[in-house]
């Protein structure tokens, strides 16, 4: 739009009149930072339309949350945007499974530590 001589404001007012005309694609839209040339948008993890249905594993859901807010960078195509958000949701899910097995370690040393001190006082 800004290559066609649209400012920012007027975008920001377009966004603004075409919420309340109830169009669907503008009520995404979260927030738009012109400065670093990214939009926010909120989305629904679940597409429940029969026609769109695809089979996901359970396991591959669960560092997703039903709704979300992506920054989409518009300096760049689409492909790399979905690259990066999905470079970002991969590590944050091995980290989340690491936190987890680092966790069950200490409960098990916890554990053994205090029946070693139990049986001292047997």
């Amino acid at each position: 739009m800004l290559s066609s001589g649209i400012g920012w404001d007027d975008i920001t007012r377009m966004i603004k009149e075409e919420r309340k005309a109830g169009n669907p694609l503008a009520n995404l839209i979260y927030k738009i930072n012109f400065e670093k040339n990214v939009v926010s948008l909120i989305l629904d993890a679940v597409d429940e339309s029969e026609r769109n249905q695809i089979e996901i594993e359970d396991h591959l859901l669960s560092n997703f949350d039903p709704v979300m807010k992506i920054e989409v960078d518009l300096g760049v195509s689409a492909q790399l945007n979905i690259m990066r958000y999905f470079e970002i949701k991969k590590k944050s899910f091995l980290k989340e499974i690491k936190t987890k097995e680092a966790a069950q370690d200490a409960i098990k040393k916890a554990e053994a530590t205090a029946a070693k001190d139990l049986e001292k006082f047997k």
